[in-house]
């Protein structure tokens, strides 16, 4: 697979004249400084210690009520639904507000609807002052009842009736708030076919180990050396079958894709080529030989359409406490493919997320002294694929 050009080369390089050796300094990219000349660099990720600040309940299988971060783990299915629920409604947690770039100006964002709006029965097909029929999810009352979201709004219609009540969940900060989800070894892709939340709670037993969320991550605002702004994430643990989600869903024109297990709460990172229909079974191969491995598309259902990265064709469990996973502003930018089977669907070959293992191969020439025959120069350079796989220069 062809590596993508996100971030241009970083080279740390060291002369050692006869052998000697000389101290070299680098920056980890995920502690880089914040770019001040960023024209874009509002985008928020959260730290680790905001995300352990914020705090929700959650009761198990038994009735126990437990208290967590969304920076703990989620492994109970019931927690697994009540970190997504926490995440989406807490206006603190960034998310996309726009995605999507027009053909007459790639500068631009479209106006595309990034729904998080969620209303009542009475309103689930109604429009209403600064609200189209559009600015809801297709499954809007599954997700209201299975993931318990209140609707304490009033919608009022011209005349200032009363027609039905919502929830605005619009985030205070735009950015990306993104998780991995490691799915099981056998699971049964039950939770994909939920529609109610006893049904969600016990498909999730089967089908996923865990959902965390990312918080070693960076964003790099345009500026010297970044062309391509965009979320760098790294992960960690051990997985098989995996993918990313990411907190708000782009669709143009259309009620938002809403299937289970997240309803649409979620940007769901695909690698499948859904043209093709190559699957994506062969990661471990080709993140181990140092390549990158694209995603293709927001996916209506990851798990209900089995759309995951998979390690190799059969169960295989590997580290991923070196991989990183880039995501482009510019992803969903028009191109010809993009809405073939719905808006803002197909991610833009050019923009399109990856994951990548880290490497830092370290290559050495030398020459013979010119002066002292019996010694040689030698030159050791160490280059890291971060700027590679992303086709811009980490600071």
């Amino acid at each position: 697979m062809k590596n993508i050009h996100l971030f241009a080369l970083l080279l740390l390089a060291v002369s050692v004249a006869t052998f000697s050796t000389q101290a070299l300094a680098s920056t980890s990219p995920l502690q880089a400084p914040a770019r001040a000349e960023a024209t874009n660099s509002h985008m928020k990720i959260l730290t680790l210690a905001e995300a352990q600040a914020i705090t929700f309940t959650w009761t198990d299988a038994q009735g126990v009520q437990h208290t967590s971060s969304i920076a703990d783990p989620a492994t109970d299915p019931h927690h697994i639904v009540a970190l997504l629920r926490e995440i989406f409604i807490n206006k603190k947690v960034p998310g996309i507000k726009k995605v999507g770039y027009s053909s007459a100006n790639v500068e631009v964002p479209d106006d595309g609807v990034v729904c998080y709006t969620i209303t009542d029965a009475a309103l689930d097909s109604k429009s209403w002052p600064g609200h189209s029929g559009n600015d809801r999810f297709q499954s809007n009352n599954a997700i209201r009842t299975i993931y318990d979201i209140p609707t304490p709004l009033e919608a009022k219609d011209a005349e200032g009736n009363v027609i039905g009540h919502y929830g605005d969940y619009t985030p205070d900060d735009e950015g990306y708030t993104t998780l991995l989800v490691k799915m099981k070894r056998n699971l049964t892709y039950a939770s994909a076919s939920a529609a109610t939340y006893d049904a969600l709670v016990n498909g999730l037993s089967s089908d996923i180990e865990e959902v965390a969320l990312l918080t070693q991550g960076e964003y790099y605002g345009k500026g010297d050396g970044i062309a391509k702004t965009g979320a760098l994430y790294k992960t960690s643990g051990t997985v098989s079958s995996f993918y990313f989600i990411s907190k708000g869903r782009a669709r143009r024109n259309t009620r938002i894709l809403s299937n289970a297990p997240f309803y649409g709460l979620y940007e769901e990172y695909s690698p499948e080529n859904f043209i093709t229909k190559q699957a994506a079974d062969n990661v471990w191969v080709t993140l181990k030989n140092g390549e990158d491995y694209n995603v293709n598309h927001d996916c209506g259902t990851v798990i209900g359409l089995k759309h995951q990265f998979n390690m190799a064709a059969t169960y295989e469990e590997h580290s991923v406490n070196n991989m990183f996973f880039f995501i482009p502003d510019r992803r969903l930018e028009n191109w010809s493919t993009r809405d073939r089977d719905g808006s803002f669907t197909y991610y833009n070959p050019s923009y399109a997320p990856a994951v990548a293992m880290l490497s830092i191969p370290l290559k050495a020439s030398g020459t013979q002294n010119a002066s002292e025959k019996d010694k040689w120069d030698i030159t050791l350079t160490w280059s890291s694929n971060l700027n590679a796989a992303t086709g811009n220069v980490i600071p």
